[in-house]
């Protein structure tokens, strides 16, 4: 839940990039995602999600794959 409505001013939503990997999954900034990406060889899913920054500043901390 995000601290503000759809429809409010302050409601902007953001990409983020989930990664899944032996159904485990990961949401992580873009940037983050890439440079990860690109020095792994590990056949992860990878898709899109909209997110507004307080929802993904209060998603819990990712314990690795």
């Amino acid at each position: 839940m995000s601290n503000h409505a759809p429809y409010c001013d302050e409601f902007k939503q953001e990409e983020f990039t989930r990664l899944t990997l032996d159904k485990i999954t990961c949401v992580m900034d873009p940037r983050e995602a890439m440079a990860m990406l690109t020095e792994s060889d590990e056949p992860y899913v990878v898709s899109m999600i909209m997110l507004t920054r307080d929802q993904f500043e209060r998603m819990s901390e990712f314990d690795g794959f």
